[in-house]
Order: C-alpha cells, then structure tokens, then sequence
C-alpha cells in the first residue's frame, strides 16, 4: 500500500511540475549520497536517488526529488530490527548564485516530501533537507553535480543531464 501511495504522489508531483516545463530548460541529476538521516533514523550508505529541476529563469528552479536509502533505527526492540529501507518523494527549490552562461553554478536550496519505510517500527512521515551545491558543465547537455546538506545525505555526488 506504502508503494501505491509512493507512486501516486510521484505521479501527481510530475504532472504538476510538467505544466512549468514547457518554456524552460530542465535538468536530470541523478546522485549517489554518503551519511545522512531518513526521518531521524541514521541512513546507511550509500543512497541513490535523483532530482528532476525545471528552470523557471537562470535563476531559480523547481523540481522534485526522489530516493531510496536503508535506515537503522536507533532503538531497537528485538534482534530482527535491523535495517530498513525507505523511499523518499517531494519537491525542492533551488536558487542559483552564479549566471548561467558560466561553466560552473553554486546554488542552496530546500527540499520536502513523503518518507515511507517497509518496517512496523518506523513511521512514514515528512522528510526535509537543506543543501548547498555545485555543478560544473563538463560539456553543453552534461556536467558533475556535488552537494553537501542535511536531510536524506549529508554529501551526493552525480551527473547532471540537461534536456
């Protein structure tokens, strides 16, 4: 059921943010992330995930973000309570510092969504994070993407698609 409401709330998120995307450049970054929490319970590494933005001018963007990471809760109450995984899903904002024709862009950002675990033990809830990244273009369509933040990993690493 966690997963229908998973795909649901996807769903929703992609058709509401494609309505933004028809006069806009889009980017695809797909990410690997180091440390981190999935709602308060310590993620274990690594977690990979991915951000979908839409550029609503050089200088602002809105997207979504999704992820997949094993959490360890930090109570356990049997010996079988060991990780769980957990599926993230939302939005994210991004404001970017630097001017869009540079090869290199530094950005902060927000992001929040939907967190669902498949343990009994750990609640799905709201999941947000703070960031601060870097991109620099490699080439015209791609480029290498780190962030550093608190929220799903503390550190991602990936490579920036631009359609």
């Amino acid at each position: 059921m966690k997963t229908i409401k998973l795909c649901i709330v996807c769903s929703i998120l992609l058709c509401t943010v494609n309505s933004f995307s028809q006069n806009t450049s889009v980017v695809v970054t797909p990410w690997i992330g180091v440390g981190g929490t999935l709602t308060g319970e310590s993620l274990e590494t690594p977690s990979f995930g991915g951000n979908l933005e839409f550029f609503l001018d050089e200088s602002l963007s809105l997207g979504i973000i999704a992820g997949y990471g094993t959490a360890k809760p930090k109570v356990s109450f049997s010996q079988d309570d060991g990780a769980t995984s957990g599926f993230i899903a939302g939005g994210l904002v991004n404001y970017y510092w630097t001017d869009s024709d540079e090869k290199f862009h530094f950005y902060t950002g927000l992001g929040g969504g939907y967190a669902s675990h498949d343990a009994p033990y750990l609640d799905s809830r709201f999941f947000y994070e703070v960031h601060a990244g870097a991109r620099y273009w490699i080439a015209k369509n791609i480029g290498l993407n780190a962030e550093v933040g608190y929220g799903f990993a503390l550190v991602k690493a990936g490579v920036t698609i631009g359609l």
